[in-house]
């Protein structure tokens, strides 16, 4: 890839985040907690990374509550200092997985990229234009969303709107919240979902599928398909689930 190609996708990512932040994904979950009249959703970002996600979420909902979770340390003071002044919002400096324990993170040179898994060989070839390479690792706290759940010192009947972008953890983060999908206590899940090779044992889409199937959820809709250019084969992409009995008209 070119020096060019790279500035034109970095200028297009630029334009999507400060001139259209609200993308076709996020007006569609909007709409969806508002036709089911929840108008202070509990929102759970994992991965929040810099908070850019949440945002949208916090404006349309003022009266919202956010428990952000990141374990990169540099992003979690970001976030810290980023929101010092919303006391609706907690944050967490930890990962979320299959189970509870102190687990190595393992830091890229493009710092959103940073997963509790080790970078696939095949990664370079798979983006390009991101030139991913690892640099570090360090040693975070991990828990389940299950057990965060119920030791939550502010009580909340459920999670109303979850937010997955855990780079290649999904099914682990998955198999850590059985109780709460069991229980249909998540109304509403937004999931990136890789499928270029990128990280050394990443989720199979069709477990992530499976899952869904196994505990009631139906897939809503399928946004922000990502490719190195227009021919080329898909990257990742964005997904959204709801409860099979959510209203969504």
């Amino acid at each position: 890839m070119t020096n060019l190609n790279k500035i034109i996708i970095r200028f297009k990512h630029l334009i999507k985040l400060y001139f259209f932040p609200n993308s076709k994904l996020t007006k569609d979950v909007i709409n969806l907690l508002k036709i089911n009249q929840i108008d202070a959703p509990v929102i759970f970002d994992v991965g929040a990374y810099q908070g850019n996600w949440i945002k949208n979420y916090l404006k349309s909902f003022p009266k919202s509550y956010g428990f952000l979770f990141e374990p990169y340390i540099s992003s979690y003071e970001y976030l810290v200092n980023k929101y010092e002044n919303n006391e609706r919002l907690l944050i967490y400096n930890c990962a979320l997985s299959s189970e509870n324990g102190n687990f190595d993170v393992n830091i890229n040179t493009k710092t959103y990229t940073n997963s509790l898994l080790e970078l696939d060989p095949l990664a370079s070839e798979s983006w390009k234009n991101d030139e991913l390479k690892h640099k570090d690792k360090i040693s975070v706290k991990v828990k389940t969303l299950d057990t965060f759940f119920l030791s939550m010192s502010v009580k909340k009947k459920r999670i109303n709107l979850l937010k997955l972008d855990v780079q290649g953890l999904e099914s682990e983060v998955l198999k850590g919240s059985i109780n709460l999908l069991t229980r249909e206590l998540i109304d509403i899940i937004v999931i990136e979902m890789l499928v270029a090779p990128t990280y050394k044992s990443q989720s199979k889409l069709s477990d992530i599928f499976r899952t869904f199937e196994d505990f009631n959820y139906v897939l809503y809709g399928i946004y922000d398909i990502e490719k190195a250019s227009k021919n080329d084969k898909i990257q990742q992409f964005d997904a959204v689930f709801t409860r099979s009995d959510f209203r969504l008209i």
